[in-house]
């Protein structure tokens, strides 16, 4: 009898194991060949949630603005989950370089709202990613679009184990190779300091030449009706600057006293804009400031 047992367990645990690696070749997608871990864009749990993340394609171009579509579900008969949060939004994604570094998050802003309520059978709920590429830092380059490379998107939703859901993606070099900001300082009471920040995504360096004409325009733009209030035209250092591959510098420092009677009556909040004007292309950036 105890023979017969154990002959039955083997047999049920070798059934077991073929339903699980059936599942998971049904149901989990695995990362490329470079990489460890393996995530999933569909999943049954046992307990009768059903999650999906549509949308995100294997590859992007640097000018593509990346889509996804969490779904879950809850499909079971009688499992209710309690979900209580603090704040919102409840769905968040999550984006990753091949280092494992948090580079970006979707949505950027958090509200104060307050979310008490259950999940119950034939439930749904959603998140949507809308993510331009920019990255997140601490630093001056905050907010400049991710070089091209590997990147994974995660999420999470409060309340549900979402553990392994998400994909690898790809940026690939075809698009616009540069991403420029302007780091307005706003801490400077006496000067008016912006810097012109750019990134060279890809992985050749770039020479850029200035035309001989109108290298560099500077536009104040009023805040309220959009309109130019003043175009200045400053005088360029550098004949010719190299943008090394993959790598992100200060390109232009402008500086002017807010007293300068350049500025005239300028007062309150204006748009900064600058136009770098090369042989080869045209590069903008622009930034809020006070005078």
């Amino acid at each position: 009898m105890v023979k017969q047992l154990k002959f039955y367990y083997k047999i049920i645990a070798i059934i077991f194991i073929l339903i699980s690696i059936f599942n998971c070749s049904k149901d989990f997608s695995p990362i490329g060949n470079d990489n460890t871990e393996l995530y999933h864009t569909y999943y049954k749990s046992p307990d009768g949630l059903l999650m999906k993340l549509d949308s995100l394609q294997d590859t992007y171009s640097l000018d593509d603005e990346i889509k996804a579509e969490f779904t879950v579900s809850n499909i079971s008969d009688s499992l209710s989950i309690h979900i209580i949060s603090s704040s919102g939004p409840l769905g968040r994604f999550y984006m990753h370089d091949l280092g494992g570094q948090r580079i970006n998050f979707y949505p950027r802003y958090k509200t104060g709202t307050y979310y008490d309520f259950y999940f119950n059978p034939g439930d749904s709920k959603r998140a949507i990613l809308n993510w331009n590429q920019t990255t997140y830092s601490n630093d001056h380059f905050s907010d400049l679009k991710a070089y091209a490379g590997k990147y994974l998107i995660t999420l999470s939703y409060a309340g549900i184990s979402t553990n392994k859901m998400g994909k690898w993606i790809t940026i690939d070099e075809i698009g616009d190779p540069f991403s420029a900001k302007l780091y307005y300082y706003f801490s400077d009471k006496d000067t008016l300091r912006l810097e012109f920040i750019i990134r060279n995504r890809i992985s050749n360096d770039i020479i850029l030449e200035p035309e001989n004409d109108t290298p560099l325009v500077v536009n104040y733009v009023d805040d309220s009706s959009r309109g130019s209030m003043l175009t200045h035209y400053p005088k360029l250092d550098f004949e010719k600057t190299r943008i090394k591959a993959k790598s992100s510098e200060m390109l232009y420092c402008y500086k002017i006293s807010r007293q300068d009677p350049l500025l005239g009556n300028l007062r309150g909040s204006y748009i900064c804009v600058m136009d770098f004007n090369f042989k080869s292309r045209s590069i903008r950036a622009w930034s809020y400031i006070l005078l």
